[in-house]
C-alpha cells in the first residue's frame, strides 16, 4: 500500500491537475483562431483528411510538411491528433496545449518538492507556474511556440535533480534524452536544449567532476533521443533547410555560415541582441505590461520582491545549503537569466512564447524568496509573504478574467 507521503503527493497532484485543467479549459473555444495557431491547425486537418499523410504524401512523417517551405515539428502535431481522436472539438490544438500545460504544472511540483524538500514549497512553485500570466496565455493557445517545450525541459530537470542527489548515470542519460527531445517540440526547442544542457553540465561538473563514463552516458542518452532526427534527414536531406536550418539559423547564415561569425563580432548586432535580452529581464517589462490585461508582465508585480530576496539569498545564503541544493538553485538562476537568449538570437523582441522557460525558472526562484522570508522567526515577515502572494493572486485573477473575456 502507498505510504502517507505518497498519498499526500497523489492528492496534491490531483488537486493541481484539476485546478490547472479547469482554468486552461474554461471558454477555450469561444475566441476565433489566431494566425499563430493556423499552422498547427492546418497540419492536423491535413493529416486527418489524408490518412495521416502530409502534403507530400508521407505517412506519419517525423516533420509534417504543410507547404513547400513550412514544416511542423512532431510533438504538437501528434499530441493534437491524439486529442482530436479522443475529444471532438473545434480547437483541438488549444485543448492539446492545455493538457500539455497541466503536465508541466505537475512536473514543476515534482521538481520543486525535490529541490526544497518541502511539499508546501513544491505546491507553491506549481501554483506560481499555474497562475503565471505568460504561462496561462500559452496554455490556452495552439501556437507552435509555447508550452510544448516545457514538459521535456522539466523531465530533464527532474532527472538532473536525481543525478545531483544520487549520481545515477541512467538518470543522467534520461536527463540528456529529455533535453534532446526538446528538439521535437517546437522551432525554438533545439536552442532551449542547447542552453539548458550547457548550464546543467556546468552545474553537475561543479558539484562533482564528470568522468568520461558519465559523459558517455549523457551522450548516449542524447544520441538515442536524436536518432530519429538523424535518420529522417538521411532519408529526406532537403527538409533540413526548412526545419532546423530555419529554426536554428537565419536563411542568410545557411547560405554563408561565415556571415554568422562576422555578425557575432559586430558591435551593432551584439548591442541589438543584448537590448532584446535585457528587455525580458528589465523590471518594467518583467513585472509590468502597460498594454497587458491587469498591467501584468511576465510575472505579477508583487512577486518582484520575492525575486530580489531570492537573488540576494543566492549571493548570501540565510542558511547552510547542501552542495546538491546549491547546484539545482544555480541551474535555476542561470536558466532564468539565459532564457531570453532564445528570442534575442532571432531578434524577436517580446516573444515570451520562445522564452517560456523564464516562467519555470522564475517560479522556482520566487518560491525560494518566499521560503526565506517564511522561515524567518518574525511574524511580520511571514505576514509580508502572505500579503505579496495574495496581491499576486489578485493580479493573476484579473489577468485571467480579461484573458478569457477579450482573448483575441
Amino acid at each position: 500500500m502507498p505510504s502517507i507521503r505518497s498519498r499526500q503527493d497523489i492528492a496534491a497532484a490531483v488537486l493541481l491537475a484539476a485546478l490547472a485543467f479547469g482554468l486552461y479549459s474554461y471558454r477555450l473555444e469561444d475566441a476565433p483562431r489566431t494566425s499563430s495557431e493556423q499552422p498547427l491547425h492546418h497540419a492536423v486537418d491535413l493529416m486527418r483528411a489524408h490518412g495521416e499523410r502530409d502534403s507530400a504524401g508521407r505517412w506519419l512523417p517525423l516533420f509534417v510538411q504543410i507547404a513547400p517551405e513550412v514544416w511542423i515539428p512532431p510533438v504538437p502535431v501528434y499530441a493534437t491528433l491524439a486529442t482530436a481522436a479522443v475529444h471532438r472539438t473545434a480547437h483541438p490544438e488549444r485543448r492539446s496545449a492545455s493538457v500539455w500545460a497541466v503536465v508541466g504544472v505537475l512536473l514543476t511540483y515534482m521538481f520543486a518538492t525535490g529541490l526544497f524538500r518541502r511539499r508546501l514549497l513544491g505546491g507553491l512553485a506549481a501554483l506560481l507556474l499555474l497562475t503565471n500570466p505568460a504561462y496561462m496565455t500559452a496554455a490556452r493557445s495552439g501556437a507552435l511556440d509555447g508550452v510544448w517545450v516545457i514538459v521535456p525541459l522539466l523531465l530533464s530537470l527532474v532527472s538532473v535533480s536525481r543525478v545531483v542527489r544520487t549520481g545515477s548515470r541512467p538518470a543522467l542519460a534520461v536527463a540528456a534524452a529529455a533535453l534532446a527531445a526538446c528538439a521535437y517540440t517546437q522551432p525554438s526547442g533545439a536552442l532551449v536544449a542547447v542552453i539548458v544542457g550547457t548550464i546543467s553540465l556546468i552545474a553537475l561538473h561543479r558539484l562533482r567532476p564528470l568522468s568520461a563514463h558519465d559523459l558517455l552516458w549523457a551522450a548516449g542518452g542524447a544520441a538515442a533521443a536524436a536518432l530519429p532526427i538523424a535518420v529522417w534527414f538521411v532519408m529526406h536531406p532537403s527538409s533540413y533547410l526548412d526545419t532546423y536550418g530555419r529554426w536554428l539559423l537565419h536563411p542568410a547564415y545557411i547560405r554563408n555560415p561565415w556571415s554568422l561569425l562576422v555578425r557575432s563580432m559586430n558591435w551593432v548586432s551584439l548591442a541589438e541582441w543584448s537590448s532584446i535580452h535585457w528587455a525580458f529581464l528589465d523590471p518594467t517589462h518583467l513585472l509590468y505590461g502597460a498594454a497587458a490585461p491587469a498591467s501584468a508582465g511576465t510575472f505579477p508585480m508583487a512577486l518582484g520582491v520575492c525575486l530580489v530576496v531570492a537573488f540576494f539569498d543566492l549571493a548570501r545564503p540565510s542558511r547552510l545549503r547542501t552542495a546538491e541544493e546549491s547546484a539545482l538553485l544555480w541551474i535555476s538562476a542561470v536558466g532564468f537569466v539565459a532564457a531570453p537568449l532564445v528570442p534575442a538570437s532571432f531578434v524577436e523582441p517580446g516573444a515570451i512564447q520562445k522564452a517560456l522557460s523564464l516562467a519555470v525558472f522564475g517560479g522556482v526562484l520566487i518560491t525560494l524568496g518566499a521560503g526565506v522570508w517564511w522561515e524567518s522567526p518574525s511574524t511580520w515577515m511571514r505576514g509580508a509573504v502572505g500579503l505579496l502572494l495574495a496581491l499576486a493572486l489578485v493580479q493573476s485573477a484579473a489577468y485571467y478574467r480579461a484573458l478569457v473575456a477579450i482573448r483575441p
